[in-house]
């Protein structure tokens, strides 16, 4: 049964706002799940618990990378990931691998350093 109080939507816009804390967006999950029933409940709980094991371990594994490389390295890799709209692991184990980091961030550029096509036309 859906609630006049809470839609689906503004569960999701909540989820999608940057400044929303994990605990209010759980919140609004569980209050919403918990209206539909308990089995839902349940179901939305155990999701969120998987989704945040999954995070932390993603996070860990950054860190990790601090262990065998150098802070420094690691956040010039960041730099680049981030500047260039990226931030999955593999994107960010590529630049430490390839060395990357060591390049200059360019607009002119792709992630590793090659020129963009539209340059030469």
């Amino acid at each position: 049964m859906k609630s006049d109080n809470i839609s689906y939507s503004s569960v999701l816009q909540a989820i999608k706002h940057p400044d929303a804390l994990p605990v209010d967006i759980f919140n609004r999950i569980h209050t919403q799940a918990k209206l539909i029933g308990p089995c839902t409940e349940e179901v939305s709980t155990r999701l969120w618990i998987s989704s945040i094991s999954g995070v932390y371990s993603r996070i860990s594994s950054l860190f990790h990378m601090a262990d065998y490389t150098s802070e420094e390295k690691l956040e010039a890799a960041c730099t680049r990931a981030l500047f260039y709209g990226f931030y999955s692991m593999r994107i960010i184990k590529i630049i430490m691998e390839e060395r990357l980091y060591q390049l200059p961030l360019s607009d002119k550029t792709d992630i590793y350093g090659q020129r963009m096509l539209f340059e030469f036309l």
